[in-house]
């Protein structure tokens, strides 16, 4: 911190794709720039970040060449480290001076990077406040290894110790070449930072309950109330899901049990409007609503993983998960474990087939039992306010003695 009235504050984003990601920090970039910031953003997509921030400065983050997006085959977060260069030193000092060099741009007091290991790493030899904001998954615990992101397989244990101790070895070779103290174990170059905001709650935490953080519940934007379908009918069902090739299908076989149906469904093409046209108990739409307030007003909810099934268990709503990948396949056995959610579908076929995904939306509909535990989980973090825990994110981006 200089002492100035107002910051230059770095927002990373490193690896992986999707909206969801921009989506998450959407909300805290605003209010840093409402409260008068001078907000610039290094994020992995370029051309969606300007559509969500048009009047930000925003740049390309630095990425190995060849650098999938995607992980979703990975095993761990050190194969994910692995994928983005962390064995190689070359390629470390490379893109650590790369973000390094955003830094000599953008002058920032504030660094806050949402999965941005590489920027974290370039970031220990600045003194700048860095601070994080992400989620279980991109995030491990204070443990001597990187946490298993398939727990329900067998691992490879040994291969998993090679990988990391390749980018150990790594990132502490660049360490003491920068005059920084070296790690003793991998995860704990995550915790060398100012504030750790998880967005994320405990039970769902990808890789399990962490007390070296601040979990922040959830706060995406609210947006305009849920436009259900005006047939009056029972239960009303929220349907939050990308397009794939059984959503047709899945939504005419829900259409045809004459729940009320509000499908939001970003991407749909006209085939499959022009398809659902004629049911009346349904209402497809591309446009995102108030999820929190679509969490009370719904009976049940069906999504892919991510942050909606919190939001949804936080309304008191159960939840049929339908995942695309082994990132939302983990976030789904997490939350089969509250009790208060069923995962359609196996991690060997993915997504699940629309039949799959029916019989799991009637083991919600046939046992009580689900309402209840989603009951218990909303009640247990009743006190949890999306508006509060933006501000507590705030402060801890602004620092001590902020005016």
């Amino acid at each position: 911190m200089n002492g100035q009235s107002r910051l230059s504050i770095l927002v990373t984003w490193e690896l992986r794709g999707g909206s969801g990601h921009l989506m998450r920090l959407r909300p805290i970039v605003e209010q840093l720039a409402r409260r008068g910031h001078h907000v610039t953003l290094a994020v992995s997509d370029l051309i969606r970040a300007q559509q969500f921030f048009p009047d930000l400065a925003c740049l390309q983050s630095p990425q190995r060449p060849g650098q999938n997006p995607g992980f979703p085959q990975f095993a761990s977060l050190g194969e994910i480290l692995h994928h983005a260069g962390f064995n190689d030193l070359g390629m470390v000092k490379r893109l650590c001076a790369a973000w390094q060099a955003i830094g000599e741009l953008v002058r920032p007091d504030v660094v806050v990077m949402h999965f941005s290991p590489m920027a974290l790493l370039a970031f220990q030899a600045i003194p700048v406040r860095r601070v994080l904001i992400d989620n279980g998954y991109s995030h491990p615990t204070a443990t001597p290894r990187m946490p298993d992101l398939r727990p329900w397989q067998r691992g490879y244990v040994e291969l998993q110790d090679g990988i990391e101790e390749d980018i150990l070895q790594t990132i502490n070779a660049y360490l003491v070449e920068q005059n920084r103290e070296p790690v003793a174990e991998l995860p704990a170059l995550f915790r060398r930072v100012d504030s750790i905001n998880l967005m994320t709650l405990p039970e769902l935490d990808h890789t399990g309950p962490k007390r070296h953080v601040h979990y922040r519940g959830y706060v995406e934007p609210g947006g305009p109330p849920p436009p259900w379908p005006e047939s009056g009918a029972r239960p009303r069902v929220l349907v939050y899901l990308r397009p794939f090739a059984g959503i047709g299908e899945l939504l005419l076989r829900l259409g045809g049990m004459r729940w009320a149906i509000l499908a939001i469904v970003p991407g749909h093409d006209q085939q499959l409007k022009a398809r659902l046209a004629g049911v009346s108990n349904l209402h497809l739409t591309e446009a995102l609503c108030d999820l929190h307030l679509a969490a009370r007003q719904a009976d049940l909810a069906v999504c892919a993983g991510g942050d909606t099934v919190g939001i949804m268990l936080l309304g008191a709503t159960p939840v049929c998960m339908v995942p695309y990948n082994a990132e939302q396949y983990l976030t789904a056995w997490r939350a089969e474990k509250t009790g208060a959610a069923v995962t359609a579908g196996s991690p060997s076929r993915l997504p699940p087939r629309s039949d799959e995904i029916i019989t799991a939306l009637n083991r919600l509909i046939g046992n009580p039992d689900y309402r209840d535990r989603a009951s218990e989980f909303a009640a247990r973090y009743k006190d949890i306010d999306p508006a509060r825990e933006l501000s507590a994110i705030i402060a801890e981006i602004e620092g001590e003695g902020f005016p």
